[in-house]
């Protein structure tokens, strides 16, 4: 997302340089072209009419007129300005006289200007609107020289400010944003509140984006606080137990009976088991999680993990059965990986499911893959806390029992490891399914 925002703002730049240049050239010359039409082609127009009806008025003819026009251009002081066309009603030119183009078409001078002569006919005067008569700048008077240029730096001085109010008016979203995203995060804030209604799209997508990423930081944040709960808790109450019983048998309190130590025994593997979770997110953290694959039949994995998770659903007379729909189906597994898988989700199913309930395991097989549906009959699972449950310390906003809610994060590893996949529905008061979808190929 950074490299993208610095590529936009380096074209959005690029593009400011040429907007820039664009509408200062444009400027310029709509003010030349303006003053060319309202000063120039008047101020022509006046001074060869003038001249051409006194020509007229002393000759009764047009035979001597370019010399007439050469004369008084020359004699003109500041005036470089290219002598304007002068032609009939017919549009025959008497200026200047060209033997080869005697004849023009009149549409074609927009700026033509009639001159009514003392006989009351009429001749056309065509002052050129073309940029290349204009004269050199070394040849206007000096005053209008100073109005052109005081002209064009107002203009420019305008383009710039009117520039810098309409960039500062876009940025000043991003301006706010950066203000926001400095603020620590014991105080989060929420910044599409912050923008104007007008923002840019960009900015209140960008906006949008920092608010959610604040509040999965700030979620992130409560879960590591109550994971740090949970360990110690996880961590506290199996060491005391087990230096209750050590100190105790040492100091001839109690002696070490069979029973005791298989007590202290359990104890340790719950710590054990603990400090093995925490190690296997690590090796997922860092990509060195690794399985061995065995190619495996389906119904045999079921019949094993059948028989070594059955004594869970022992206390809770809860029932227990598998089915597999076909026996020929072969996965590649790391059979003791998947158990663990297993006996995690299982155990979560029976921690939520009442006395005298039922809990199955479905395998299907398509032609691709295999599916292993767990289901129950439980207390379901409310719909906003599905989308949190492979994350790490999440433990539901309703746990039952105790645990470090890093199990089904483990079992995600897992199953992404076997290049399969795993999905969870429920129904608040009706059950959960999980399915695990595993790669297959038949024998």
């Amino acid at each position: 997302m950074k490299n993208s925002l610095v590529t936009r703002n380096i074209f959005y730049n690029f593009l400011m340089i040429i907007f820039h240049f664009t509408t200062a050239s444009a400027i310029y010359f709509i003010v030349s072209y303006n003053i060319i039409t309202s000063i120039f082609i008047p101020m022509v127009t006046q001074r060869y009419t003038a001249i051409v009806q006194q020509h007229y008025a002393q000759y009764h003819n047009f035979t001597t007129l370019p010399d007439t026009i050469t004369t008084n251009y020359h004699q003109f002081v500041g005036e470089a300005f290219k002598p304007p066309l002068v032609s009939d009603a017919h549009g025959h030119l008497l200026y200047p006289h060209d033997p080869a183009h005697p004849t023009i078409t009149l549409t074609d001078y927009p700026y033509r200007s009639t001159i009514y002569l003392r006989d009351g006919s009429f001749v056309y005067l065509l002052p050129s609107s073309s940029f290349l008569d204009y004269p050199p700048m070394d040849k206007y008077p000096q005053q209008f020289l100073l109005v052109f240029f005081s002209m064009t730096i107002l203009a420019i001085i305008s383009n710039i400010f009117a520039t810098y109010i309409s960039t500062m008016r876009i940025l000043q979203p991003l301006f706010t944003l950066t203000k926001l995203s400095m603020i620590p995060l014991a105080s989060p804030q929420h910044f599409t509140n912050q923008l104007g209604k007008n923002t840019v799209n960009e900015f209140a997508q960008l906006a949008q984006a920092l608010d959610e990423r604040d509040d999965e930081i700030m979620r992130q944040i409560q879960l590591q606080r109550q994971f740090n709960a949970d360990i110690s808790h996880e961590l506290r109450n199996p060491l005391n137990v087990i230096n209750g019983y050590i100190e105790a048998m040492r100091d001839g309190v109690l002696p070490a009976t069979p029973n005791r130590l298989t007590i202290v025994h359990s104890e340790i593997q719950m710590l054990y088991k603990l400090v093995n979770d925490l190690r296997t997110l690590s090796l997922t953290e860092v990509d060195k999680f690794t399985i061995t694959l065995t190619d495996t039949p389906l119904i045999v994995f079921l019949a094993e993990a059948y028989e070594a998770i059955s004594p869970l659903f022992i206390e809770k007379k809860i029932t227990f059965a598998y089915t597999c729909d076909n026996h020929n189906t072969v996965v590649a597994i790391d059979k003791m990986q998947l158990m663990a898988a297993l006996y995690n989700i299982i155990d979560n199913a029976i921690r939520h499911t009442a006395v005298n309930g039922v809990i199955t395991i479905n395998a299907t097989t398509t032609s691709n893959h295999a599916l292993i549906a767990i289901n129950d009959n439980g207390s379901g699972i409310a719909p906003d806390d599905i989308v949190h449950l492979f994350k790490r310390f999440n433990r539901g906003s309703n746990p039952i029992g105790t645990g470090s809610g890093l199990g089904l994060a483990i079992v995600q590893a897992i199953i992404t490891a076997h290049h399969g996949t795993i999905a969870i529905a429920s129904t608040l008061g009706v059950g959960t399914t999980v399915t695990i979808t595993l790669p297959i190929h038949t024998r």
